[in-house]
């Protein structure tokens, strides 16, 4: 009989442990499935119409309800993803700001997420956001509501320089100026000077020193053309070139006007918010 019992309980256990093993064979098959739907996305912006008084700049990107950021982050994917977020709009006439916010929806397709990192873009142009999911065109979202409000960013804007700089093709002519502590933002504009030349110069912009400027010049057009600044504006000839920096460290600033193919003659203005 004691016998008989111990054959009973080693075939009992021997039941046990194979269920065990199975359910553990289950469980792992659940966590592989888990993993592999759980995916790190980030998000980036490639603002392409921003310009001295207009500007675009995307927050709260949320996608199936985490809030997502340019550190990756891990995601679960399904085979349609919702997403949204706001698209705030800024426009600058007279040292006032005018920011408009619309809120955009949309869906893309888990099909574009093909590996484990992943890049959500949103590229703005002609100031409409489209969605890229690894450079690939996702989607254009849909605008959903929005408002708008106007702000002063300052109380006192001010003339740090208004002047004429002409120079010949190949040359760079250079001002500085300085900059007081507590500035809020900056910008340097060339325009028409009204003179005999014309606004055909590039403009390079750097705290502490001087832009350093090289550029090609026939009959070889060597050596290739390229600059140390803290900002350039290389425009087509006769456009305005601007360079706009927000919060500027107080000190001397310079900007330079290179002649890349032509003679210029430029009225430069720097002006700054308190």
């Amino acid at each position: 009989m004691k016998n008989q019992f111990k054959v009973y309980l080693f075939l009992t256990l021997l039941s046990l442990s194979h269920i065990s093993c199975e359910k553990i064979k289950e469980i792992d098959k659940d966590i592989d499935f888990a993993v592999e739907d759980l995916l790190g996305v980030k998000i980036l912006t490639e603002e392409l119409d921003k310009s001295s008084t207009n500007y675009n700049g995307v927050k709260d990107f949320v996608l199936n309800n985490k809030l997502l950021s340019t550190s990756e982050s891990k995601i679960q994917i399904v085979p349609v993803n919702s997403y949204s977020f706001n698209l705030i709009r800024a426009n600058v006439v007279n040292s006032m700001i005018t920011n408009t916010t619309k809120t955009f929806t949309g869906t893309i397709s888990k099909s574009l997420f093909g590996n484990s990192s992943n890049t959500i873009k949103i590229e703005i142009l002609n100031n409409n956001p489209r969605i890229y999911v690894n450079n690939a065109l996702a989607t254009t979202p849909t605008q959903g509501g929005g408002s708008g409000g106007t702000t002063n960013p300052g109380t006192n804007v001010t003339a740090l320089v208004n002047t004429i700089l002409e120079g010949n093709v190949y040359e760079t002519k250079t001002i500085s100026f300085n900059v007081p502590a507590g500035t809020k933002s900056m910008t340097v504009k060339t325009s028409e000077s009204g003179g005999a030349y014309y606004n055909t110069a590039d403009l390079f912009v750097k705290k502490g020193s001087a832009p350093l400027v090289v550029g090609p010049k026939p009959p070889t057009n060597l050596p290739k053309y390229s600059w140390t600044a803290d900002c350039y504006s290389i425009k087509p000839n006769r456009e305005q070139e601007a360079c706009t920096f927000n919060n500027p460290s107080a000190g001397t600033w310079y900007a330079s006007l290179y002649g890349f193919n032509l003679y210029f003659n430029s009225n430069v203005t720097v002006t700054i918010t308190n």
